[in-house]
């Protein structure tokens, strides 16, 4: 079985909450989610099995520290949930598509 790269972790971001390290960090995390779940959606629809195990605890953790930011900052954030949401909702595409074909 061909695994999709783990999620990375999300680095240790500097508390309190605010500043734009916490919100750079949660910016480079969320385009690194973009990345895993781009390659996912090129396994599945090669065929390949791919395996999404901690994706979700990855995805909570990422939306758990954005509700930590101030309101301005967690808004800046929103190009890039967007962009995370766009490709769940392709990867759930490639998933279904693969499925009906099998």
């Amino acid at each position: 079985m061909n695994r999709a790269p783990s999620c990375p972790p999300i680095p240790e971001l500097p508390w309190p909450p605010g500043g734009d390290e916490r919100r750079a960090g949660l910016e480079a995390a969320s385009e690194a989610l973009v990345r895993t779940l781009r390659l996912a959606g090129a396994l599945v629809r090669s065929r390949r099995a791919v395996d999404l195990a901690g994706l979700e605890d990855w995805v909570g953790r990422l939306c758990a520290r954005a509700l930590d930011l101030p309101y301005a900052d967690g808004q800046a954030l929103r190009p890039g949930f967007v962009a995370v949401l766009v490709e769940v909702d392709a990867l759930t595409c490639a998933l279904a598509e693969t499925a009906d074909t099998d």
